[in-house]
């Protein structure tokens, strides 16, 4: 009794913790919020049932089951096709769990004003079809996942962020899972009532961490940047005086200058948004001394600027997929390389000239103005 007071308490608070803490106007966030808020309301029905003694099972509760499957099905749906969900749909595919809400009332109605019928027949037969409706309704959702998986798959790579490809991954193998302890807790109950407050208190886990803990670092991250940029720059400024007393043979030096031009080029290193000046010293074979050297004085830049103008060229290049693949700027922005909204305004900026919303208005109607 006192363990699962623990998990209630503990599920309970971190559905309001994801509720207050997370911000985001996505769609896939609208569905995951919808799920939390239901997960919390599921642990509440068992609460009540949990505390009166006289309960045959919990077997008849708030199903998040039934949510989970329907709005993390609608999850994955959303985030492979890149399409918005409407509230129509929205509320369809959740009628199975506004049905186990009447089956929660009538067996609290009969617990606590008829409980000489907590045993009757129709209840229990109730109780044991709600079990199996559960079960349909993962299987179902399933293949519904799997085949939205496949089905976008072989045209693009529908994971524009690695959040999106983890969750996705959980929920699919969440819900063979729970097809695995439904079917389990046909034969035996006690399995089925343990696992049931499991489940809801990792997948709330998992939803907070990758929805609302990841973000935050990504925030610190972008301001750890900024300070190495800053480090950097200040650095480079105070060693350029040595370079002028450095000499260094002509034929070295465009060596070095092509062998840095041709990695950029042919290994594309700038799409990892966590590359760093002592890895592009270690994969072309140049000392950082020489690799600061060929940046600030040869090609006039620093190594910041460099792997982010071709990040910000890389964009351009894919800049179409916003309009055939239904793309965002910002899906687009990661997959380039760069890891924060801001870094990506930034140096979009400064190559050229305009922000990437004018860019693409601009290039709209230069589009349409073509005879």
């Amino acid at each position: 009794m006192e363990f699962f007071l623990l998990l209630i308490t503990l599920q309970l608070f971190i559905n309001l913790f994801f509720i207050s803490r997370s911000k985001s106007g996505l769609m896939q966030d609208k569905l995951l919020k919808i799920y939390i808020l239901i997960a919390g309301i599921s642990v509440l029905s068992k609460f009540v049932l949990l505390v009166n003694e006289n309960v045959p099972n919990l077997l008849v509760t708030v199903s998040s089951t039934f949510a989970f499957a329907a709005l993390t099905h609608l999850y994955i749906r959303c985030v492979v096709t890149k399409k918005e969900i409407n509230n129509r749909t929205i509320l369809l595919h959740l009628l199975p769990f506004l049905f186990s809400i009447v089956l929660f009332i009538g067996e609290v109605f009969i617990i606590f004003f008829f409980p000489e019928l907590k045993n009757h027949g129709v209840v229990l037969i109730v109780s044991s079809f709600a079990l199996y409706f559960r079960l349909v309704s993962l299987v179902v959702y399933l293949f519904a996942d799997i085949y939205y998986v496949f089905k976008t798959a072989d045209k693009r790579p529908f994971f524009s962020f690695k959040t999106d490809k983890v969750l996705v991954a959980v929920f699919i193998a969440n819900k063979l899972v729970l097809v695995a302890i439904i079917t389990a807790s046909i034969f035996h109950y006690n399995v089925f009532s343990f696992l049931a407050f499991l489940q809801n208190l990792v997948i709330s886990s998992l939803i907070m961490y990758y929805r609302v803990f990841l973000p935050y670092q990504h925030k610190i991250a972008e301001q750890q940047q900024l300070l190495k940029e800053l480090i950097f720059k200040t650095k480079m400024d105070e060693v350029k005086p040595k370079y002028q007393k450095v000499g260094y043979d002509a034929e070295k030096l465009h060596t070095y200058v092509d062998k840095v031009e041709v990695y950029l080029e042919k290994d594309r290193p700038y799409l990892d948004m966590d590359l760093t000046f002592d890895q592009l010293s270690e994969e072309t074979g140049i000392s950082k001394h020489d690799l600061s050297y060929i940046l600030n004085q040869h090609l006039n830049t620093n190594f910041y600027q460099l792997i982010n103008y071709k990040r910000v060229d890389y964009f351009l290049e894919h800049i179409h997929e916003i309009e055939t693949e239904g793309k965002s700027i910002l899906e687009l922005a990661f997959e380039s390389g760069f890891n924060s909204k801001s870094t990506f305004n930034k140096y979009f900026k400064l190559h050229t000239g305009t922000s990437p919303s004018d860019y693409i208005k601009n290039r709209e109607n230069n589009l349409v103005n073509i005879p």
